[in-house]
């Protein structure tokens, strides 16, 4: 299919779910079998030509009439303030408190809270060249009108789900501490910013829809993390000369190990002034040097967006691997694509370990890899780099190229690539690389790596 029809389709999509949005809010339960019950009766009554019919659809037009009314008559204000945690994970509930207080001049009842995220839209660049994954399997139908690659899209994007709750009845200026139960679906910042109060009729068929102003609130969701055997890794820490590894730093420790002559760019601090007293020569305080491994981290972020059920294991294991390795005794880089190779660096004296699993939220798909730039990133911290861990999405000429030049660096690494088709598990091993299936991450992360 052309790409004018494609785009042709997507404003189609794009409408309707604005349409369905302004409306379907204002609509209750009751009030949509009721409206699907009128044309209903309509045709019964056609066939059964009886009073009692008529009586029946009289009384149902009523009804929506008169609620439709009082819908419009319903008042009600409220503030809303949340107590939010630091950080959720992806597709595990999430419960925070919510406090309201009634600010309108009259008391408020029947009222129903909902915080929800804004709805966002695919973009018609990610809805023309983002295909749906296993959408060639689907019937010619399906395939022309894309609606499964819209729905896949908009779930895709969809922050996270939450449960309306029904708010007790509030005086003026009175206030009720309530909790709602949410469930985060993507991992990233979460913003809490979109309180709506719902406030149906007395009859129940319509709702008025009021906006809530809030402050704008946000929390990390970090991904998933499966479980891991227990992680062995060359290199320890390790004194320079000998020792425990009890240094808070990468550099000297606070052990004195003896005394030597100054020399031109030593501290003041270290001099030892009884000895220069007694010597005349400048004598300084000489520490141990402590040194710490330092592992890297390799994320594979060049892929499509047909991909990213792919993609999204690959943070996950990411971050299963960066939680399970103790940045207490060690120093961790990640090293990963976004507009540009890029490396983060935790540990010792660095920075703290959440800060890695913070930019693992927010990283994102580079759908124009840089791949000279990252080799070129690699070759820098080779060096440095004790061991490396490297996840792939899949395995191609120049992910081989750089597993290779890892390879030839010496140092110890583990390659992790991500596959669906059990056609390519030997081409994998061929190159000493562990093949996950995405259909048994977890089971394959225990038994493999």
């Amino acid at each position: 299919m052309s790409n004018s029809i494609t785009t042709l389709l997507y404003f189609f999509y794009k409408c309707a779910a604005k349409f369905r949005s302004i409306f379907s809010s204002r609509i209750t339960t009751f009030g949509y079998y009721a409206l699907f019950s009128l044309p209903v009766l309509l045709l019964l009554s056609v066939v059964y030509l009886t009073i009692s019919t008529f009586y029946l659809i009289g009384v149902l037009v009523a009804a929506v009439v008169v609620s439709l009314i009082l819908s419009f008559f319903r008042r009600g204000e409220v503030k809303v303030e949340r107590v939010l945690p630091s950080y959720a994970v992806v597709n595990e509930a999430l419960e925070y408190k919510v406090t309201c207080t009634n600010i309108s001049s009259v008391s408020l009842s029947s009222a129903i809270l909902l915080d929800s995220g804004p709805e966002v839209l695919p973009t018609r660049d990610e809805f023309v060249s983002g295909v749906e994954p296993g959408e060639k399997l689907r019937n010619g139908f399906d395939r022309f009108f894309k609606y499964y690659r819209w729905m896949w899209h908009v779930k895709r994007k969809t922050k996270f789900t939450s449960k309306p709750i029904a708010l007790p009845y509030l005086k003026k200026g009175e206030r009720s501490d309530n909790f709602i139960l949410c469930k985060p679906t993507r991992r990233g910042k979460l913003y809490f910013n979109n309180a709506t109060l719902l406030l149906p009729d007395p009859i129940g068929l319509f709702q008025k829809v009021k906006k809530i102003s809030t402050y704008e609130e946000s929390i990390i969701v970090l991904p998933r993390r499966y479980r891991l055997s227990h992680l062995l890794l060359d290199g320890l820490s390790r004194f320079q000369l000998g020792g425990e590894s009890a240094s808070r730093a990468n550099g000297q420790s606070e052990e004195m190990i003896g005394l030597r002559e100054y020399r031109p760019g030593d501290p003041v601090k270290h001099i030892h002034w009884r000895s220069w007293a007694k010597t005349a020569k400048p004598i300084v305080k000489e520490y141990e040097d402590v040194f710490f491994p330092r592992y890297g981290l390799v994320l594979d972020t060049a892929c499509s967006y047909s991909r990213a059920d792919v993609f999204e294991e690959a943070v996950s294991i990411a971050s299963s691997f960066a939680s399970s390795i103790d940045t207490k005794e060690c120093l961790l880089d990640l090293i990963f694509l976004n507009q540009g190779a890029k490396v983060q660096t935790v540990g010792k004296g660095i920075a703290r370990p959440d800060v890695i699993l913070e930019f693992l939220a927010s990283v994102d798909i580079d759908t124009s890899p840089d791949w000279e730039g990252l080799r070129q990133k690699v070759a820098q911290h080779t060096d440095s780099l004790t061991a490396c861990i490297v996840i792939l999405v899949e395995l191609d000429q120049e992910r081989i190229s750089l597993i290779e030049q890892l390879k030839s660096s010496g140092m110890t690494i583990m390659v992790i690539v991500l596959f669906s088709d059990s056609a390519q598990e030997g081409t994998i091993i061929a190159h000493g690389a562990i093949p996950i299936s995405m259909k048994s991450v977890q089971r394959d992360l225990l038994g493999r790596v």
